[in-house]
């Protein structure tokens, strides 16, 4: 995919991330959470058939990955002499609130092993810190509720429809292999057919 424009969404867990993947994607973007950092330029080089206008590609990554914040700025910087643009998004919120989160939804931290949900949060906050210097744009979730979220994300998104339309056919990849093989299948059937009346 030449001339790509992408985004990466990161952050610390439970400061809204897939919220903001959510309205990404409500906006016409693109969207793949969890992506392995090391997976990203192999992503990048296929061969996307560029029918059906995306406003962007979207990725989700944080420290569920264990390469991500090892490899992030290798990756990126290659990224970058091949002329690829990106921006990296980083959503974060207090200490307080992301505790009071987590024993709200009860989910486990990727930090949590060994750790109480405090430690784990400060262990990543320390991990995420070089991210967070590269970062584009920080948003402190801390006083937003879900629908505030949404809107301020949605409106980061809307802004590339402007200067970053991008045209790709990821959705529909799989949808078009479906429809080539069923074509096949159905020639054959109707092949067969003939040959045994």
């Amino acid at each position: 995919m030449d001339n790509t424009y992408f985004t990466i969404v990161t952050g610390r867990a439970g400061s809204g991330k897939s919220t903001a993947l959510a309205a990404f994607e409500d906006s016409g973007h693109y969207c793949i959470d969890n992506m392995p950092v090391v997976f990203l330029p192999q992503f990048l080089n296929l061969p996307i058939d560029k029918t059906d206008i995306f406003n962007g590609l979207t990725f989700g990554m944080d420290v569920r990955d264990d390469s991500f914040v090892r490899d992030c700025a290798a990756v990126l910087d290659t990224l970058k002499r091949k002329g690829m643009k990106f921006r990296i998004l980083f959503l974060e919120a207090d200490e307080n609130v992301l505790i009071r989160r987590f024993n709200q939804t009860r989910r486990k931290h990727p930090l949590s092993i060994g750790k109480s949900i405090q430690e784990a949060i400060q262990a990543e906050k320390a991990i995420l810190a070089p991210i967070r210097e590269k970062a584009d744009q920080i948003i402190d979730t801390s006083t937003l509720n879900v629908h505030e979220l949404k809107a301020i994300v949605r409106k980061i998104a809307n802004q590339d429809s402007a200067c970053a339309v991008m045209q790709a056919r990821c959705s529909l990849l799989g949808s078009n292999l479906v429809c080539r093989h069923m074509r096949i299948w159905l020639w054959m059937s109707a092949f067969s057919k003939i040959l045994i009346s």
